[in-house]
């Protein structure tokens, strides 16, 4: 018995001095990490991994060294490697979506976030990134919702504010955005970005000195921030200050010759001011600084549309995709240029691309249906509809609500398109066109009361709402209240002088 035990000790403390080197290597990883010596860590991680290839946490270690080293290749095949040995570890496509933040790939940023919630639907360190990546990615829809999550938790996480204000804002809610702006500045009073938003928000207002403030508060702790010193250049041009605005430009041009984005500003500003020849040459200077910039090609497309060359507008775009195929950007360019003419088969080939490389898009889901529509494809446009209604939240779905109706009134179902509309008014009770909509099908209906009601209503909610109000105009005549009508000619002279003269013409022809 006593010669067994002595057998078996040594295997024992082999098996404890195994384990002990493994997890002294594995603490040092820990502790490089810990200690941000990444690229050290990273180096650790590799020599571990050849000892333990399937050891997922130390494969989740070395790929998050790999991301802080910016060792993008290297970071992203570790994780595949992680993810295929662990594929419902929602930790690692939550640490994947971080690694493709850090090299600013929104859609894989965002896809990986997506996955995490998948298999870990309350997880709070996702809510914060993933709000953020959304507002990037303009979808906009979910952000509310997300950003709202991480503030419960955290009420100064500055991205999830950033997130929700700058989305605030880009919606049209300046004041609720305002005020989020300015909480997120009080706790973050050197953030960046939020300054920056926060000051295009107001130059978008026209409140110049606010927006000048807020670029002049960035250049106080970062000198040498072109952006910046570029928003500054556009409120000059933007007060009518146009010689303060090209001498402030051209002296940034001597500074940073090879700036795109900077190159490209000046030659807006020169075709605002319809220097055109010169506008072209800075377009151009762009485009050999960066072939591969989808805005460049855009900006000359607008040129020339703006010339009334539509030959060469088309062309530049289609240049641009020979250079960049697959830009989602200049697919959806040239898309709205065909719809635009009416040219609705290719419109709808190309905007069926940019679904193919983003199929959320929901702005080419909308165009998708609307090209389907004007093209006499009705349930083809249907489709697109509901599919729209079915990925955005329900607060903010009764614009698309009212394509889906509009597409039912085509099909002559006007039963289907009433019933539409009332859920457009009932999600978003300010929305003039659901009223409107609603004012016409009873005015089919002979429900002259109810037709009333409607248009009044929706004119109530936008005044200058003239197709709105030529119907009006059109109803009260034809149940001969002339004299209101008149009235309601007047209040149309704002809008469109020439259309209401001819309406009191009609009705005076009428009243005689």
């Amino acid at each position: 018995m006593f010669r067994v035990k002595l057998l078996i000790s040594p295997l024992i403390i082999i098996t404890v001095l195994l384990f002990t080197v493994d997890s002294y290597a594995q603490s040092s990883l820990e502790e490089l990490f810990a200690s941000k010596k990444f690229s050290e860590a990273y180096e650790e991680g590799m020599k571990q991994l050849k000892k333990s290839p399937k050891d997922v946490k130390i494969l989740k270690l070395t790929a998050s060294s790999a991301t802080e080293a910016f060792l993008e290749k290297e970071g992203t095949e570790l994780f595949q490697k992680a993810i295929k040995l662990a594929p419902k570890d929602a930790e690692l496509f939550y640490l994947f979506g971080k690694h493709f933040g850090k090299f600013a790939k929104r859609a894989e940023e965002e896809l990986q976030y997506a996955k995490a919630l998948e298999y870990k639907s309350n997880y709070p360190e996702v809510y914060s990134p993933y709000a953020y990546v959304l507002f990037k990615n303009g979808k906009y829809q979910s952000v509310d919702s997300l950003s709202n999550l991480a503030l419960q938790l955290n009420p100064k996480d500055s991205k999830a504010k950033l997130a929700k204000a700058s989305t605030l804002a880009i919606l049209g809610k300046s004041q609720e955005a305002r005020q989020q702006y300015k909480e997120l500045l009080s706790f973050d009073p050197k953030n960046r970005e939020a300054l920056l938003h926060f000051g295009k928000m107001e130059e978008n207002l026209r409140n110049f000195t606010e927006a000048m403030n807020r670029f002049e508060r960035i250049l106080e702790f970062e000198p040498n921030d072109l952006e910046a010193k570029i928003q500054i250049g556009i409120v000059y041009s933007k007060l009518n200050m146009k010689k303060e605005a090209r001498l402030f430009f051209y002296k940034l041009l001597k500074e940073y010759p090879n700036e795109v984005k900077l190159v490209r500003t000046v030659a807006d500003f020169e075709m605002s001011m319809q220097n055109i020849m010169y506008a072209k040459s800075l377009y151009y200077d762009v485009l050999k600084l960066d072939d591969k910039n989808a805005q460049s090609y855009i900006n000359m497309y607008d040129m020339y549309a703006q010339l009334g060359i539509a030959d060469s507008s088309v062309m530049i775009l289609k240049k641009g995709l020979e250079v960049i195929p697959n830009s989602k950007e200049l697919l959806m360019e040239l898309a709205q240029h065909y719809g635009t003419n009416k040219k609705y088969p290719e419109a709808i080939s190309l905007f069926k691309k940019v679904e193919k490389l983003d199929s959320n898009n929901i702005n080419c889901l909308f165009k998708l249906s609307v090209a389907y529509l004007k093209s006499g494809f009705t349930e083809e446009a249907l489709t697109y509809a509901n599919r729209i209604i079915a990925k955005v939240p329900y607060d903010s779905s009764a614009f698309y609500y009212r394509l889906k109706a509009e597409i039912m009134l085509s099909k002559g179902d006007y039963i289907s398109a009433k019933k539409i509309f009332e859920k457009v008014v009932e999600i978003d009770p300010n929305d003039a066109h659901g009223w409107y909509n609603l004012g016409i099908i009873y005015i089919n209906k002979n429900d002259q009361e109810n037709a009333s009601k409607n248009l009044i209503k929706a004119l109530e909610i936008d005044p200058k709402f003239g197709e709105c109000r030529k119907v009006y105009i059109r109803f009260l005549a034809g149940m001969n209240k002339f004299e209101e009508a008149l009235k309601q000619c007047e209040l149309l002279r704002d809008e469109d002088p020439f259309g209401a003269d001819d309406y009191i013409m009609a009705i005076k022809e009428m009243m005689k």
